[in-house]
């Protein structure tokens, strides 16, 4: 039994990190063998790269441990940069779905769709937690 709480959270991580490699590993042998795309391949790699960048960061899985003032900051900054990010990949799924054609396709409606909240998502957040503090 591992004693060392370090050595533990350590070894989580890792197995996170072999996992999604499993699944990686699944996801192309399925892709190229069937020529299909498995959502759950890519939800569980999601989640191995999410545990594995938290131990990275944070030396833990789960996170930040602490909320001490330089954790509160890293977290607010990498919240808005995320956001920038994640508006910048889904306009990329739209010009790769679509092009550069006005013309919307039934299929790539949800990207539309997630593209337009996504816009104007972070504004609605800011002013109600600017009310909620004034």
């Amino acid at each position: 039994m591992i004693k060392d709480r370090g050595a533990r959270r350590r070894n989580v991580a890792i197995s996170w990190g072999i996992m999604a490699a499993a699944f990686v590993g699944f996801g192309l042998y399925k892709w190229f063998k069937y020529g299909e795309i498995d959502g759950y391949v890519i939800f569980v790699v999601s989640l191995g790269l999410y545990h594995v960048f938290n131990y990275f960061t944070w030396g833990d899985i789960n996170g930040p441990e602490g909320r001490d003032e330089m954790n509160e900051h890293i977290i607010r900054v990498s919240a808005k940069i995320s956001y920038y990010v994640l508006i910048a990949v889904i306009f990329i799924l739209i010009l790769i779905q679509n092009g550069f054609s006005t013309a919307i396709k039934p299929h790539t409606m949800p990207f539309w769709l997630t593209l337009c909240a996504s816009i104007f998502v972070m504004p609605i957040v800011e002013f109600l937690v600017a009310r909620k503090y004034r």
